[in-house]
């Protein structure tokens, strides 16, 4: 096959292939950049880059009549004092209360010892006295340096209410003072830096503004359903305004290093009946009721907070009955600082883990030093269902990241819920470990409810509200389709509600299965647009009963099994925010590719595919005529074959005679493949010439399947050495002839005793053959018909060199073909009797089945023995014409 048959053949699939891939991912590339722009911005600054910024916690405390109900033993307090004692000094903090009016509990100052001490003292000022709940102006006289500049502080609002918007008792007034809070405060607040974290200390707090306001400023969100939960829920909100430097801590020891000057254990314990105590590695014990002057003691409700100064190196341990969120605090010039996590992510989000280990607020860089840590993660799905992804950060010995930065991806934030991250540092000598929880929760959120219309009609509201970013709400719609259980669809489009959400009504329907499917589309204030598909509500109405869930009924679709090895089965799609007006990019650049597809393939074809390797291929597949193809081909006899060979090749001889410029190229020609013949003659020994003819014959006849080539024409040469032939050629095709069939050889020579007469044996092997045969199976079959085609072609070459003459050969051919059908009937005689024995054999074993198998072989083998004279035949005169025509 010329050369750049073979280049069409092998490259130019993997090149389209190659494009083809190409035009598929710019435009995907184009969709994960689009959906990336639309999660919640993250800094880039690396954590050795980050500047140094401290706490500037802010506590707003609701004092409002209702309090009495929801925190009757007004825990607030020792939830207050709590929070003033963990804050760390050089902080700046500050407490507000509201009710109708404001009122600033502590100053807004840094935070100290005699701060702390004012305080713990002023926090018994809180009580529930309060007439109305004025948040809004609250969040106003607590943000009063809201223009100045803050870049040395981190700023946070802590939110607890237990209530709505209520300023005043007409509830016009109240609707516009919330819409005054959404839309006109929250866009100041947000670009002025502040996160605020809200508590509801009730079902009944305006959970739509908290929402709005913790997701918006990127703060944390808690509901506490009593005031038990009240602790916990400000330590978190704390946690989130002030995190501070931690020791691994298992609820029984942890280790104290050199470096840490001071410690504080804050002990929650879950009997209060047993004391707490600390003891430490030199066996000293500490309680509540005996310590030293460097043990700083507070027994508070249900918890102990210990501050130990200049502590002993070494494991220290604890010993009471230790309750969740318990946490060993300390100051260290050891310190571990992570990169700022985002509080609220949306479901399916990655998260980048980035950190480093600090001595004296530099970075370490050390490679023996880092090369000593093991560092681990945790994340764990908080709630009823635990779920828990172990990672495997840094082992000891492994190679040191560049510049001492430490990096992970977490991207196991497939369900909606609350997660808790732990990273643990373990040096051998010290110990470091950092939390952080996030809020997975999806952008919108639907809520269905039984609900009446303005004329008092029965039915259901469904409402869609919350977003993660300020919404253009005028630009922004949201459409329903609720889908009937017969299939039957009917479409409706929510209309924007007074607290910027969405709201439908719908009347009440026969029992029966319905889903609701919502989209909000539209853009954010920033320009970005929006596309996202809500998880569909299914309403189920069985007479008096109702039932909600946010799972889609489908019943008549099988569940997706997700294996426990692929990880766990998705509540639902990751948030897709994309735009709808890039699709026509989009297109365009698919085009793009289309043409190079095109201008590619055209330039191979004009520069490869349409150039010959040389003129002498062209002249080849111009001017050759493959005889033995013409023949196999041909239906006609053997002798009609040849006279219509005849005609071709005559016919050829008469253009080339009129073509007198192709003369020089076929001297060319001829000198060439004389040439090539003296050169084989030189390099091929006689008795080798089987094995170059073995090639030439398998090429010529291009059938290299024909298994039963070798035999056929081994019988024929067993048949010319009866009729006198040249002994030496069959005895030298029989040496290179395979056993093929043992059991047929075996019967043969059985059939023949007595008779001392050697039949014809066709897949007999001789072993007076001078060489092995080669090792492949194509190779042995072909090489007795080569190497009668090598003989007569070697006995060519050592005659005397004459001008050859196609019309002699050709008669010559057709009488030897007459003398073929002579030595057939002899051979057909020779065969009679091979089969009278086979049959007496057959007779005396009762084995007819046998004796039919070799009677069967040998006459096909008869056939193919005078089909492979005739191709042998016509090789020789392919091989005399090339010459001719050279």
């Amino acid at each position: 096959m010329p050369q750049y048959r073979r280049l069409l053949d092998f490259n130019l699939a993997p090149l389209i292939g190659l494009t083809l891939l190409l035009g598929l991912v710019t435009p995907l590339h184009g969709q994960v950049s689009e959906n990336a722009q639309n999660m919640p911005a993250k800094a880039e600054i690396a954590p050795d880059q980050e500047a140094e910024r401290l706490a500037d916690v802010r506590l707003l405390i609701d004092v409002s009549g209702s309090m009495k109900l929801n925190d009757p033993a007004n825990l607030r307090q020792p939830a207050i004092d709590l929070l003033v004692k963990l804050l760390p000094e050089g902080s700046k903090a500050g407490v507000w209360s509201f009710g109708k009016y404001v009122n600033m509990l502590v100053p807004h100052q840094t935070v100290s010892e005699d701060w702390k001490s004012n305080a713990a003292s002023k926090a018994d000022g809180i009580n529930s006295s309060g007439l109305f709940t004025n948040i809004g102006l609250a969040l106003e006289k607590a943000s009063y340096d809201i223009e100045q500049n803050s870049e040395k502080f981190d700023r946070h609002l802590i939110l607890l209410t237990d209530g709505m918007v209520d300023i005043a008792k007409d509830p016009d007034a109240n609707q516009v003072e919330w819409q005054r809070i959404a839309n006109d405060l929250l866009p100041k607040l947000q670009a002025a830096g502040f996160s605020i974290h809200t508590i509801a200390l009730s079902e009944n707090a305006d959970s739509d503004l908290l929402q709005q306001l913790s997701r918006a400023t990127d703060g944390h969100s808690a509901v506490t359903h009593s005031a038990d939960e009240l602790m916990q829920a400000f330590l978190q909100a704390f946690d989130k305004a002030a995190p501070t430097e931690q020791l691994p801590f298992d609820g029984e020891s942890f280790l104290v290093d050199s470096s840490v000057e001071e410690f504080t254990a804050l002990i929650f314990n879950a009997d209060t009946s047993q004391k707490t105590t600390l003891i430490a590695p030199d066996s000293s014990r500490y309680s509540a009721a005996r310590h030293d002057d460097s043990v700083s003691w507070y027994a508070g409700d249900g918890y102990d907070l210990v501050t130990v100064q200049h502590p002993f190196e070494g494991e220290w341990q604890v010993k009471a009955d230790v309750a969740e969120n318990s946490r060993i605090t300390v100051v260290s010039d050891l310190s571990l600082k992570v990169k700022a996590l985002p509080n609220n992510i949306n479901p399916g989000e990655i998260i980048d883990l980035i950190f480093s280990l600090r001595q004296e607020g530099q970075v370490i860089t050390d490679s023996e030093f880092l090369s000593l840590l093991d560092i681990d993660a945790q994340l764990s799905l908080q709630g009823d269902t635990r779920k828990q992804w172990n990672y495997k950060i840094y082992s000891a010995g492994a190679e040191t990241p560049e510049q001492g930065i430490f990096q992970r991806q977490l991207d196991d934030f497939a369900q909606r819920g609350q997660y808790l991250l732990r990273l643990t540092v373990d040096g051998k000598s010290f110990q470091r470990s950092f939390s952080h929880r996030f809020n997975s929760q999806a952008a919108f959120q639907a809520k269905l409810v039984e609900s009446e219309s303005e004329e008092g009609k029965p039915g259901y509201l469904l409402t869609v509200s919350g977003a993660n970013k300020s919404l253009d709400l005028d630009a922004t719609k949201v459409d329903v389709t609720l889908v009937e259980q017969d299939g039957n669809q009917r479409p409706f489009v929510m209309e924007l509600g007074s607290r910027n959400n969405w709201q439908l009504f719908i009347p009440a329907m026969a029992d029966g299965l319905y889903q609701f499917e919502m989209v909000v589309s539209g853009k954010y204030q920033s320009g970005e647009h929006l596309r996202y598909n809500l998880p569909p509500l299914s309403l189920v109405l069985d007479g008096d009963s109702m039932s909600i869930s946010d799972a889609p009924l489908a019943p008549e679709k099988p569940a997706v099994e997700v294996s426990d090895d692929e990880g766990e089965a998705l509540e639902e799609e990751p948030v897709v925010e994309q735009s709808d007006h890039n699709w026509l990019l989009y297109g365009l650049l698919a085009l793009g590719n289309l043409l190079v597809i095109v201008l590619l393939y055209m330039g191979y074809r004009f520069f490869i595919m349409e150039k010959p390797e040389s003129e002498e291929d062209e002249e080849e597949d111009e001017d050759f005529v493959d005889v033995n193809a013409v023949v196999d081909d041909s239906e006609l006899p053997v002798e009609e074959a040849i006279a219509e060979v005849k005609e071709t090749i005559a016919a050829q001889q008469e253009q080339a005679q009129q073509a007198p410029e192709s003369t020089e190229a076929a001297e060319q020609s001829q000198e060439q493949a004389a040439q090539g013949g003296e050169q084989l003659q030189e390099e091929s020994p006689p008795e080798n010439a089987a094995e170059p003819a073995a090639e030439t014959m398998e090429n010529e006849m291009g059938d290299p399947d024909a298994a039963s080539i070798g035999d056929d024409i081994l019988a024929m040469d067993d048949l010319d050495s009866d009729d006198g032939g040249a002994e030496p050629e069959s005895a030298a095709v029989e040496a290179a002839a395979p056993t093929a069939d043992p059991e047929a050889t075996s019967a043969d020579a059985d059939s023949s005793e007595g008779e001392n007469l050697e039949p014809p044996v066709l897949d007999q092997a001789v072993e007076t053959a001078e060489e092995p045969a080669p090792a492949t199976e194509d190779t042995q079959q072909g090489e007795a018909v080569a190497g009668t085609a090598e003989e007569t072609e070697q006995a060519a070459t050592d005659a005397p060199v004459a001008e050859p003459n196609i019309e002699d050969e050709i008669d010559a051919l057709l009488e030897q073909g007459s003398q073929v059908e002579e030595d057939d009937e002899d051979w057909a005689a020779a065969l009679q009797s091979e089969l009278d024995g086979v049959d007496g054999v057959a007779d005396s074993t009762s084995d007819n089945a046998a004796a039919e198998e070799v009677a069967t072989d040998l006459s096909e083998s008869l056939d193919l023995a005078d089909d492979a004279v005739a191709d042998a035949d016509l090789t020789e005169l392919s091989s005399k014409k090339d010459a001719e025509q050279g």
